[in-house]
């Protein structure tokens, strides 16, 4: 005899009253909106009020990136309305987005403030460049040219002014004292100058201690010039600080170069000598 107390459930079901359930049916795209329980099942997004269907095209999920919609790349661009996502490098002009251009051997092409580069030459014209490095030239007063060398060595060219000057005119003679007294004093005059003449070098001797002015005398008016003393024996050679330092232009009056000489010795007398060197140039 059969166990009464097992107990089978049995549902029955009227084919004609709807379930709770969906219809089991094949995945397929451009499925029609099922009505389906809470569980897992097709993808929906909460809005914050609703659930919303996963939208897509083709079997690719949309989603909103944030980026504006792609557009071709072209100069005076419009400013875009765009995260902060790395794209395309442009640059602002002021007004619009424009391509930033380079090439393949630089890159990004950049305005160094440098003028464009050129072929050196000779009597190139004066460029408006910054205060950068740059080949050595040297300016002719007109145009720039290259300074030459020859086997790394700088060639220099001496010019009037920066080797020596041959005089003109030149000329010299000799003045004297015999027997000036102790503590006396005398004037050595050169020769009456006939043209503008430059002193270019007194020498004074005497066997005796002596004290020297020099002066220069035009139209009979004397300048001194320098003070010199010189000893015993000894010869002392003045010089101006320039060749055209110290002259003497031809007047109707007396016009020479002047030593006033004064024997600094307290007790004899001697002979003094003084010779002066000029020329017109």
């Amino acid at each position: 005899m059969a166990d009464v107390r097992v107990r089978i459930p049995v549902s029955v079901v009227d084919p004609t009253t709807p379930t709770t359930q969906a219809g089991v049916a094949a995945l397929t795209d451009n499925f029609a909106n099922p009505t389906a329980l809470a569980v897992g099942a097709f993808l929906m997004f909460w809005d914050g009020a609703n659930w919303d269907r996963a939208s897509g095209a083709g079997g690719i999920l949309s989603v909103d990136t944030e980026l504006p919609a792609a557009a071709a790349l072209s100069d005076n661009f419009a400013n875009p309305t765009a995260p902060a996502v790395g794209a395309f490098a442009m640059l602002w002009d002021g007004a619009t987005w424009d391509r930033w251009p380079g090439n393949s051997v630089s890159g990004g092409l950049v305005d160094t403030e440098l003028p464009a580069a050129a072929v050196l030459a000779d009597n190139t014209a004066n460029p408006t460049v910054p205060g950068v490095g740059a080949f050595l030239m040297g300016w002719d007063g007109v145009n720039w040219d290259r300074i030459s060398a020859v086997a790394g060595v700088l060639q220099v060219d001496v010019l009037s002014g920066g080797g020596e000057v041959l005089p003109t005119g030149a000329t010299y003679n000799t003045a004297s004292s015999a027997a000036l007294a102790a503590g006396a004093s005398a004037n050595l005059d050169s020769a009456e100058i006939v043209e503008t003449e430059y002193i270019a070098q007194i020498g004074i001797t005497s066997s005796v201690a002596f004290k020297g002015v020099i002066q220069e005398v035009n139209n009979g008016v004397a300048t001194s010039v320098d003070t010199i003393f010189g000893r015993a024996g000894e010869t002392v050679t003045w010089r101006p600080a320039h060749r055209r330092y110290v002259d003497v232009a031809a007047t109707a009056g007396v016009d020479v170069f002047r030593v006033v000489i004064t024997n600094m010795d307290t007790s004899q007398a001697a002979d003094f000598y003084a010779t002066f060197y000029y020329q017109n140039n």
